[in-house]
């Protein structure tokens, strides 16, 4: 399954140079476990020639960092201007005040509205709230907003926060950092029947398959650029919309791996993955450069489709080349490459097991993700033949030898002359029809809508390219092409009426944006979903006013006594 990581620090981008970015910790420096002596960084996107760079060729990092950058790596030019906010050492903790000048309006009994006198302060002290609501402790408000909000509140900063951390705040205000998209990782893999077969085979073997693997990849980024090279002109918000403005094509590189993290001080299993580097930069049509995929999130919508894809057209590839044949898992759905032991297949994923133990089954990906940090060991530097030496004798010992190894790698890609003995009858998968790819997409036990509320386009496409094998249009049977993602798009238009009382409804992708169109089915009535922004400030109202009496508590020692203070200084000048 893909999934894709946002890139803002360069030391991302250094981690992502390295040919060693097992996925899990940025800190490993040292080259991963190869079995090939070449370079694993090649340049990939339609976008390349602009900047006089060639498709499939090896990496230049220097090239790579200022293109991160959004430089022009030969000249230095700026390409794009990058995003830059007040260093955080400028800014104070936000729930300080905001307690303040909740309490101090409390204690007068007046709204914080009421009690801030004027518009810009009450406005801004609500989206303090809001800050608060989401980041707790860690939302920090600008020095310059919060002497402002003081100001309007009749409170002292010193008293609040302390002379020292207001005066080390004030020596930052004219500070800021880089804090842009630099690029987005999309990371894209394979089931583990085709990285245990990789893996057991030959080298000259495993080498054709990387090429294969690596020309599918590139095949799905092409498709990736159809629908999210795109760059944005104008202003977006208020009640305006930008205009989608065409592309040369996408910027980035490949990472090729052949292993998993290491597991218990040996080496890690056979894992064939590819991290697809992709620039926050493009140049449109009218020749500016800008940045792409509605600032990348495009690029996070597809990142499951483009893995279907690549993944469908390697399929493709070993049938046609290798006589492979694949079989549906029952358990997961995925297409897995028969012949390749079950239980070998299980023996060679230690990596997902250990996860697993450490968050349970059902984890979001995200905390799957936090603990494959935590508990990554690094790669060692050993030989190109380190690992399948180690792989070989753990598949001897699970099938019972060196022979049973090479017979059942064999069996699994036996060729295209397919003279290993059939695997089954009834010749490998064949096309399924609307009704069979229905059934399956819209399985309320595991299908798209059994954890969903709602379905975009691009989940019901990567559906369809999850369930279509590949298919020989002559002969019916597995093996034919799909270029470019264009059969998994057309049978998905197709399948977009809902079944009967659906849990969750389709929507087509027109827009930008991770919520654009889509719709959530209530009461067996859909109904448009606002935005992501629209959600968040409803879901952060609702928190806010549960929230109300948290301020409505009796006055803090420190509220208490700004207050006694304000008392203080109108008696004198009423005394005065």
């Amino acid at each position: 399954m893909g999934y894709a990581t946002p890139i803002y620090a360069p030391g991302q981008v250094a981690y992502r140079l390295s040919e060693d970015c097992g996925c899990d910790r940025p800190e490993d420096a040292q080259v991963e476990d190869r079995l090939a002596g070449d370079s694993s960084l090649r340049w990939i996107g339609g976008g390349l020639a602009e900047l006089g760079l060639v498709a499939g060729g090896p990496v230049d990092p220097e090239a790579a960092r200022a293109l991160m950058d959004g430089r022009d790596w030969r000249t230095g030019e700026q390409l794009v201007a990058r995003k830059k906010e007040l260093d955080p050492r400028g800014k104070v903790v936000a729930r300080v005040l905001v307690d303040a000048v909740s309490e101090s309006a409390a204690a007068v009994g007046m709204t914080v509205a009421e009690f801030l006198g004027r518009p810009a302060p009450a406005k801004r002290f609500a989206r303090a709230e809001r800050g608060i609501l989401r980041e707790g402790e860690a939302h920090l408000l600008p020095l310059a907003d919060a002497e402002r909000l003081a100001a309007a509140a009749g409170l002292d900063l010193d008293d609040l926060y302390g002379a020292e951390t207001v005066a080390e705040a004030r020596s930052w205000t004219g500070h800021h950092v880089d804090v842009g998209l630099r690029g987005v990782d999309i990371t894209l893999d394979l089931p583990k029947s085709i990285s245990a077969a990789y893996g057991l085979a030959g080298a000259a073997l495993a080498g054709r398959i990387e090429e294969d693997w690596l020309a599918s990849v590139s095949e799905a980024v092409r498709a990736l650029e159809e629908w999210a090279a795109y760059g944005m002109a104008g202003h977006h918000g208020d009640g305006r919309q930008a205009e989608r403005v065409a592309t040369s094509g996408l910027i980035g590189w490949t990472t090729l791996h052949r292993s998993a993290r290491p597991v218990d001080g040996s080496p890690g299993d056979p894992h064939l993955h590819v991290h697809v580097n992709i620039a926050h930069l493009a140049k449109c049509v009218d020749g500016k450069w800008r940045t792409i995929a509605g600032g990348g999130e495009d690029l996070h919508r597809y990142a499951h489709l483009i893995n279907e894809i690549a993944e469908g057209r390697l399929r493709a590839r070993l049938i046609e080349g290798y006589g492979a044949r694949f079989e549906r898992s029952g358990s997961t759905g995925a297409w897995e490459l028969a012949g390749v032991d079950e239980g070998l297949r299980e023996a060679f994923s230690r990596r997902h097991r250990q996860v697993i133990d450490l968050v349970g089954e059902g984890a979001t990906r995200e905390r799957q993700k936090t603990a494959a940090r935590r508990s990554a060991e690094a790669k060692e530097d050993a030989g190109p033949d380190t690992p399948r030496e180690a792989w070989r004798t753990r598949a001897a010992a699970e099938l019972g030898g060196e022979g049973a190894v090479d017979a059942m790698v064999a069996a699994a890609l036996p060729g295209p002359d397919g003279s290993a003995p059939p695997l089954s009858a009834g010749g490998g998968p064949r096309m399924p029809g609307p009704a069979d790819i229905v059934e399956r997409i819209w399985d309320a036990a595991h299908g798209l809508t059994a954890s969903r509320k709602t379905v975009s386009h691009t989940h019901v496409m990567a559906a369809v390219a999850r369930t279509l094998p590949p298919v020989d249009a002559a002969t019916g049977r597995a093996g034919g092409r799909s270029p470019r993602g264009g059969r998994a798009r057309g049978a998905a238009d197709r399948l977009q009426p809902r079944p009967p009382h659906p849990p969750a409804a389709v929507h087509p992708h027109h827009g930008r944006g991770r919520g654009a169109d889509r719709h959530r089915v209530r009461h067996g009535r859909a109904r448009p979903a606002r935005g992501p922004a629209d959600r968040r400030r409803r879901r952060d109202d609702a928190r806010l006013r549960r929230g109300r009496q948290l301020h409505r508590r009796p006055a803090l020692r420190l509220q208490r006594r700004a207050a006694r203070r304000r008392d203080a200084a109108a008696d004198r000048r009423s005394c005065g």
